[in-house]
């Protein structure tokens, strides 16, 4: 499998270590170690890194791939129940997509922490394909425990969500109000026909999964949701 050059990487195979990232102070994740990060993130692993797209079909074909699923037994039981509960109401199911105004972060590069990262799509069709973009908000790492009886200092960790990250550090910088993070709702009902449009554009599991994955998932998901009528 072809692995992103990391000198970092590469050296602690003979090395057998860091000394960079086992005795230094640095932000994390460096940026010698984005596009490894990268690979790892849409693969699976967690990271530092948040997921973005610059395709708003991707947005939504992500968004609604998921909200139209087989419902097992229990699953079933369990809404049956919500509804008599509340005497045949219930509420609307929503899906979502987060939207970036990238602009304020481009505009205040230097003050603003976070980071937008496009890594090289050379090596990753799936990214390629999906138009995939992650943002960054780095962290201080402190250095790693060097006696046996000292413990790693984990105040550092930093699990903050970003809509929050962007608000406190913009007020710090006295910015001018504005949107910069918007939240796009739309009722599941309608996610049918969302798909129904997509599927006519070609912009399926096909496309942002070349494959014969991706065509199989693809073939899987047009049966799912060509069993459903737009509601």
């Amino acid at each position: 499998m072809k692995v992103p050059d990391c000198p970092r990487l590469r050296d602690s195979v003979i090395k057998s270590y860091d000394l960079e990232s086992f005795f230094g102070k640095e932000d994390w994740l460096p940026k010698d170690l984005w596009e490894i990060a990268a690979l790892a993130q849409h693969y699976g692993i967690p990271t530092r890194l948040l997921d973005w797209t610059a395709n708003i079909k991707t947005a939504l074909y992500f968004a609604i791939v998921d909200s139209i699923k087989p419902l097992s037994v229990e699953e079933r039981l369990e809404r049956n129940k919500r509804f008599f509960l509340n005497r045949g109401k219930m509420e609307e199911e929503y899906c979502e997509i987060w939207a970036l105004d990238t602009k304020v972060v481009v505009a205040k590069e230097g003050k603003l922490p976070l980071q937008l990262i496009r890594p090289p799509y050379h090596g990753n069709p799936n990214l390629a394909a999906q138009e995939g973009v992650f943002t960054l908000w780095p962290i201080s790492k402190p250095r790693l425990p060097m006696k046996k009886d000292e413990k790693l200092d984990t105040t550092w960790l930093n699990q903050t969500p970003l809509d929050v990250l962007l608000v406190k550090k913009l007020e710090e910088l006295k910015t001018e109000e504005r949107p910069y993070l918007f939240r796009i709702a739309f009722p599941q009902s309608a996610a049918v026909e969302l798909y129904n449009n997509l599927e006519r554009e070609g912009h399926t599991a096909a496309k942002l999964f070349p494959g014969y994955g991706g065509v199989a998932k693809s073939i899987i998901e047009a049966d799912r949701f060509g069993g459903r009528k737009s509601q």
